[in-house]
């Protein structure tokens, strides 16, 4: 996120956390004090440690020092709340592909009034076609109402993605909340009995990309190359500083699904020659 920044000819200031941990909401408050930002932007669900940041508290803050509010929602809108007004969000973006679990190819996002009106505000025009605000505004106008080209969509994805929204909106975003919890508890509840470790705190742990820490001496890559291509189970090692310790579970959308991590634990079980995984991973789902 920052590096796009700087690309944009942003004047960037980071506030930076060690991996695992969460934002500092009362940091990241003394910065923005001394600073004054224009924009202040975090991440809701860090997808590279596994953790949620207190994207309320901080929605506050930039309220606060008359900044505007820019989230990061790829891994959370669609499976966990995201009430945009109450939390002070102007501008949030997700992927198709994530929680909603549509095709890829889309980046759908929000703009509350406030980020319209400083996108009507500029003072330079936008430098990229596709993410001017204000043409694509134009460009979903009725005929009657103005309308006017700006490009041809990728009809299958729009339709593909608002059948994924219909459907998430149907099960219901609390039901869906409900739904990943649960499976990621009884996962970590799971694995724990094979040396797997909980990497974050209760508190601050994004459910939908579930971190666990590696046993002593696990051998990352023979398990995960194996889990690939004897078992056709992909799983996402660490990145940077946590490669080779963490694994990170995606539990988004139709992934989310007790099915999906019996198939895991059954292959689990084959390539470390342990036994009883599955079972236990279906009497912690019974038992919550």
């Amino acid at each position: 996120m920052a590096a796009m920044a700087v690309r944009q000819g942003a004047d960037v200031s980071v506030v930076r956390f060690d991996p695992g941990e969460p934002v500092d909401a009362e940091q990241v408050r003394r910065k923005a004090l001394a600073i004054g930002p224009k924009l202040l932007a975090v991440v809701h669900g860090e997808t590279s440690t596994g953790v949620i940041n207190p994207v309320p508290e901080l929605g506050h803050i930039a309220r606060e020092v008359g900044a505007l509010f820019s989230v990061d929602a790829v891994t959370t809108v669609g499976m966990l709340p995201f009430p945009m007004a109450d939390w002070n969000i102007d501008y949030a973006y997700t992927g198709s592909q994530k929680c909603l679990s549509a095709p890829p190819g889309l980046a759908p996002v929000a703009f509350s009034k406030n980020a319209i009106d400083a996108v009507r505000n500029r003072r330079t025009a936008v430098t990229t076609w596709y993410a001017d605000a204000l043409d694509m505004m134009r460009y979903w106008l009725p005929s009657q109402e103005g309308r006017q080209y700006h490009h041809t969509v990728p009809v299958q994805l729009h339709w593909a993605t608002g059948e994924a929204i219909r459907a998430a909106l149907e099960e219901g975003v609390l039901v869906r909340a409900r739904r990943v919890e649960t499976l990621a508890w009884a996962v970590l509840e799971s694995l724990e009995a094979i040396g797997f470790g909980d990497e974050g705190f209760e508190s601050y742990r994004l459910p939908t990309v579930l971190a666990v820490r590696l046993p002593e001496g696990f051998d990352d890559q023979r398990v995960r190359h194996s889990l690939r291509f004897d078992h056709n189970i992909s799983v996402a090692g660490g990145l940077g500083p946590t490669a080779g310790t963490i694994w990170r579970l995606g539990l988004m959308g139709e992934n989310a699904h007790p099915d999906h991590y019996l198939r895991l634990m059954e292959a689990l079980e084959q390539v470390l020659a342990v036994g009883g995984l599955r079972r236990r991973l279906e009497r912690a789902l019974v038992s919550v």
